[in-house]
């Protein structure tokens, strides 16, 4: 009797420890989880920031690309009205050569008329 009596016991103090070690595992379990549930949260968060920082960036590429465009079309437009002024300048110059030409040949024809 004294034997089943211990092994009762035995077997109550081995449950009780396994119960134990169970409770202190499934603990454990639950902490480590709690943890990855923080950190993935946080990671979730700074997912979330990136995100954001990189549609803030694209946008900020998007204006600066459109004001690239538009300079451009203005410096396109601008070279084309440099090419007018030049042919301008050109074209003057030649009617101003033409007029000091024709200005000399009266001032002859004017000097020659004198003499006469």
């Amino acid at each position: 009797m004294y034997m089943v009596r211990l092994h009762e016991a035995r077997t109550d103090r081995d449950e009780l420890l396994l119960n134990r070690t169970i409770t202190t595992t499934a603990r454990q379990l639950a902490e480590k989880l709690n943890r990855t549930l923080l950190k993935l949260k946080a990671s979730g968060t700074s997912l979330k920031q990136i995100l954001q920082k990189r549609e803030d960036t694209q946008k900020e590429i998007m204006a600066e690309l459109q004001k690239n465009k538009r300079m451009w079309d203005e410096l396109v437009q601008l070279h084309s009205q440099l090419i007018d002024t030049r042919e301008q300048k050109d074209q003057l110059q030649r009617t101003a050569v033409g007029c000091d030409r024709i200005s000399g040949a009266l001032e002859d024809a004017l000097k020659q008329t004198a003499l006469i």
